[in-house]
């Protein structure tokens, strides 16, 4: 759960949610170890109690436990390669039972996709008037604040003028405040045939 609320999870989730999220982890968990243990011929111990029915817990589970917390960490991180490659949402995209792209925004989907053409962009600042051409090396969360990180940057005036030449260039702007072109998107579906 910790490690599909901190690589997976695109929003803030509420306290419920994190908690939900836990126990159906658990419950995933226990549910492949038991399938496992069915396969090998093994008991699960921790499903079954004493005579009395007093005794929860024994010794013999402890590997059970020990086992349970390493499928989970192993299902942690399946479950979130799947949900950053949209697994599910393509397949609902496939059957036509859905048209969204997921929960995060335009700017989390575009910088995430796989696409060659939205490697270089054109960053338009219209309150300094110039232009920054780079690729994007990194980019931030969804949030108020977009930032973006571009690498072999050349920037130039309104007028196609060269003003300089980064190697690596920072910017931060408020959300509102973005104009992004993708050059290479139009050269790479030509490319592809689209």
């Amino acid at each position: 759960m910790k490690i599909h609320t901190k690589y997976g999870a695109k929003k803030q989730r509420s306290q419920f949610d994190l908690i939900l999220n836990a126990f159906l982890f658990g419950v995933v968990s226990y549910i492949i170890l038991m399938l496992i243990y069915r396969l090998i011929g093994l008991p699960l111990n921790i499903l079954a109690l004493d005579q009395d029915g007093k005794k929860l817990l024994d010794s013999a589970i402890l590997p059970e436990i020990l086992w349970a917390t390493l499928i989970a960490l192993f299902c942690g991180i399946v479950f979130v390669y799947a949900e950053n490659r949209k697994f599910l949402t393509r397949v609902f995209q496939k059957i036509g039972l859905t048209k969204r792209f997921g929960d995060e925004d335009v700017w989390d989907f575009v910088f995430n996709s796989n696409s060659v053409g939205v490697e270089w962009v054109y960053f338009r600042d219209f309150s300094e008037r110039v232009v920054y051409c780079g690729y994007v090396r990194l980019f931030s969360e969804s949030g108020q604040l977009r930032e973006l990180l571009l690498q072999n940057v050349i920037v130039y005036d309104f007028d196609g003028n060269e003003l300089y030449r980064r190697p690596m260039l920072y910017l931060a702007r408020e959300q509102a405040n973005i104009h992004i072109e993708f050059p290479d998107a139009e050269r790479t579906s030509n490319d592809q045939g689209e």
